[in-house]
């Protein structure tokens, strides 16, 4: 659907110039807190809250459902084979049902949203969504090849060499993105829904799996923006940027401080990204810090540094319009921390408003 738009009324709903957006794990301990933090931006971002267990985690919270997954530890979820694979029939019937259904209907599948058990921000942010009527919300689910590299079996190996496994978990992330999608398409709110694929950084196009997983990505890609979503990628990690743009997404999220040369040093695919109405999310507020580091840079200099890095780099308008995050996920600082780096976000972006 994105590519037989014209590229300006993709974006409609969101206006012009420059905004802001959140990357979406917070430390907040509990939904009510954080949701004032996830409306603060000028696109109201879904909060995922791993302070309040293990399950809020990304990865399990894309994979809940999947038999014998358990949410692990440090982010990691580990998977009972045996459990898996005595269930694995039944749950590929189910995952065929709900393709079909997505496929035929106009109807979402709640089911197969994100549960409270996993998410416990998403109805809320929903229902806040309708309350405010908000127009676009943005929203972010693991992409799935970041969800296959995470999980590990109980005695620590990685499923890649199970390809009826990772194929269930790709086509289990693309139902509830789609889910996802409808969801907030149902309540007239436009959403730029994110895959998250920080494991990006171990792309080698020499490893058959990896190209398999490219080639499921890009399916992911095209088949949200046929919902009506616009569909971004985020790494906060180096990559094969050039790899990253032949998957066609509408945005791309990064860290600017390790990646702005990167990602737009490849000429052609940024002119290409821009003239189909592609946009980027310019993580320009740190989000890591030693303790024994500077003081946090000023707003004024995040902006000045970026706008001078940007214009040595590219004629093109990428700037403007943009979006402006954190670097990453801030679910390992405290709250006051937090929201330190929201109001200096919302410095920057006053001043790249005013550029």
């Amino acid at each position: 659907m994105s590519d037989r738009r014209a590229p300006d009324s993709r974006w409609k709903a969101f206006g012009a110039g420059p905004m802001s957006f959140g990357i979406g794990s917070l430390p907040h301990p509990s939904v009510d807190a954080a949701l004032p933090f996830a409306f603060a931006t000028t696109v109201p971002t879904l909060p995922q809250l791993p302070a309040l267990g293990p399950e809020e985690f990304m990865v399990y919270q894309a994979l809940e459902k999947l038999p014998g997954l358990s949410p692990g530890t440090g982010g990691v979820p580990t998977l009972n084979i045996d459990e898996w694979r005595a269930q694995a029939t039944s749950f590929e019937s189910r995952l065929n049902d709900a393709t079909s259904h997505l496929d035929h209907s106009g109807e979402t599948l709640d089911e197969w949203e994100p549960t409270p058990g996993a998410l416990r921000a998403w109805g809320p942010f929903v229902w806040e969504l309708g309350e405010r009527n908000a127009p676009t919300a943005k929203v972010q689910i693991t992409g799935p090849m970041t969800a296959q590299w995470s999980v590990r079996l109980s005695d620590g190996t990685s499923v890649e060499l199970l390809p009826r496994l990772t194929t269930q978990i790709f086509r289990l992330v693309l139902v509830r993105a789609r889910c996802m999608a409808r969801r907030l398409l149902s309540k007239g709110v436009q959403p730029i829904l994110v895959l998250d694929e920080p494991s990006l950084f171990a792309l080698s196009l020499k490893n058959p799996r990896h190209v398999l997983a490219l080639q499921e990505l890009r399916v992911c890609v095209q088949a949200l923006q046929k919902e009506g979503a616009l569909v971004g990628i985020h790494c906060c990690s180096n990559t094969d940027w050039r790899t990253v743009y032949s998957v066609r997404p509408d945005l791309l999220s990064f860290d600017t401080a390790l990646s702005l040369e990167q990602v737009l040093g490849p000429s052609d695919e940024v002119r290409a990204f821009l003239a189909r109405g592609g946009r980027y999310a310019f993580g320009v507020v740190p989000t890591a810090r030693k303790p024994d580091e500077a003081p946090q840079t000023s707003a004024i200099e995040l902006w000045k540094n970026l706008e001078a890095k940007v214009l040595s780099l590219h004629a093109e308008p990428v700037l403007h319009p943009a979006f402006f995050t954190p670097a990453c996920g801030l679910a390992l600082l405290g709250v006051d921390e937090a929201e330190e780096i929201g109001a200096r976000l919302a410095q920057v972006l006053a001043l790249a408003r005013k550029a």
